[in-house]
């Protein structure tokens, strides 16, 4: 009777192990998506942003997406967004999707519900993963303003079956550049938005408060600097050790003078960086995160040129002087020796 119960008991603990170990695995392999969404290890996860309620025609748009990458990897190919215009996009760096695109000619008509940003993931391993945006930039067509009126709305899907929608977008806290105010309860400021979201203003200071740029990390007048921002976007002035940088914070300003020479003063080098921005002034990053810039290499060589120039022009001079003067010497010989 005793080896019986003692089996019984054996058989009954066996079992309860094996099932906590079904459990365990079962959640192990599980990737819960903003706290309430489950998908498992290679399922297919697809966020859409939706937009509407926009009453102009909208220009440009910079928007990030982030993820967690431990769980989630983003499929390159699933990226969609608005036709039209021309549109660049990274989801190689892993926990984020960059994306930029421009429509300057005839921009795109957001008045009702249309698809701003589309990406799918595929789910590698269980976990926890917000799935959030963050838009840098979004300009009205008319007058290259930040868009101030909108609603933005998300549909979650798993596997192609939607299994949420209509709820406003999480915003990355994190969140900088730019001079679109994001709110967490996905509508402009003219419209109801409130509580704005991140913005500590990586590209010049936009803070996100909707009324006025803090010159964030970008944009500092250290030093003794005068960085004199208009406030309104993103020059990066880079201003540093008494440079004096009066920026306008608009289409490619120079942002800097990198002037080099070597100890012995035998070479010197000046090279103009320009940011590469957008029509309303917001610097444009590459895919890879970066912020775009130019460098005017020749600027040497058109010192150089006029340089050169000038000092022709002083020959000329001199070398006329010097031919009027002996030809007057010479006059003077000739009219002595008659």
């Amino acid at each position: 009777m005793r080896k019986c119960v003692k089996k019984i008991t054996v058989s009954l603990m066996i079992l309860m192990i094996t099932a906590f170990s079904v459990i365990s695995a079962s959640a192990d392999s599980s990737c819960v998506i903003n706290g309430n969404l489950k998908a498992k290890v290679g399922d297919k996860v697809t966020y859409n942003l939706y937009i509407a309620d926009v009453p102009e025609k909208v220009e440009d748009l910079q928007i990030e997406i982030t993820y967690n990458g431990d769980c989630l990897e983003a499929i390159d190919k699933s990226v969609k967004y608005p036709d039209g215009g021309s549109s660049v996009y990274n989801t190689k760096i892993e926990g984020r999707v960059l994306f930029n695109s421009a429509n300057g000619i005839e921009g795109w008509d957001f008045k009702e519900k249309t698809l701003l940003l589309g990406v799918s993931f595929n789910v590698k391993s269980g976990g926890e993963s917000d799935i959030k945006q963050y838009i840098q930039c979004m300009d009205y067509l008319s007058n290259s303003q930040s868009v101030d009126s909108y609603v933005l709305t998300t549909e979650y899907l798993v596997n192609d079956k939607v299994v949420e929608e209509g709820k406003p977008p999480i915003v990355d806290e994190n969140g900088q550049g730019g001079n679109f105010v994001n709110y967490d309860n996905g509508k402009g400021e003219k419209n109801g938005g409130k509580n704005p979201v991140g913005g500590d203003g990586a590209y010049g200071g936009q803070a996100n408060n909707g009324n006025d740029a803090n010159n964030g990390n970008a944009g500092n007048a250290d030093n003794g600097n005068d960085g004199n921002n208009n406030g309104n976007n993103n020059a990066d002035n880079n201003v540093n050790n008494g440079n004096n940088a009066n920026n306008n914070a608009g289409n490619g300003n120079v942002v800097g003078q990198e002037a080099t020479a070597n100890a012995g003063g035998e070479t010197s080098t000046t090279a103009t960086t320009v940011v590469l921005t957008n029509s309303s002034g917001v610097a444009i990053t590459t895919p890879d995160g970066k912020q775009a810039t130019w460098t005017d290499s020749k600027n040497m060589w058109r010192n150089i040129g006029i340089v050169a120039g000038a000092l022709a022009v002083v020959a000329c001079i001199v070398i006329t002087v010097i031919i009027r003067k002996k030809k007057s010497e010479n006059s003077k010989e000739n009219n002595s020796e008659r």
